[in-house]
């Protein structure tokens, strides 16, 4: 096959590149846009979509501290309270 030769093709959602492809890349392979570098997941073989890459480093709430959720009580609450909630009917 010759270099010139594109399998598929799909746009950049951060800049609208036209991304070429010389093999049919699989669902959820990463690729980066050589026009501004955004990291790209593929989503949809056919037709092929790309979005922004997930990355579980920037999102990963486990060890975050910033709303204090070390200080939560859950004694506060009581599920009996929320039961009352659903029972009441709004006109």
């Amino acid at each position: 096959m010759a270099l010139s030769e594109t399998i598929s093709a799909a746009r950049c959602p951060e800049c609208a590149t036209n991304i070429r492809f010389d093999s049919q890349p699989a669902l959820h392979d990463l690729v980066t846009c050589p026009e501004c570098g955004t990291e790209l997941e593929v989503i949809k073989v056919s037709p092929l979509k790309l979005d922004w890459a997930y990355d579980d480093e920037d999102d990963d709430w486990s060890d975050n501290d910033e709303f204090g959720d070390d200080d939560w009580d859950d004694e506060e609450w009581d599920d009996d309270d929320w039961d009352d909630e659903e029972e009441k009917v709004w006109d």
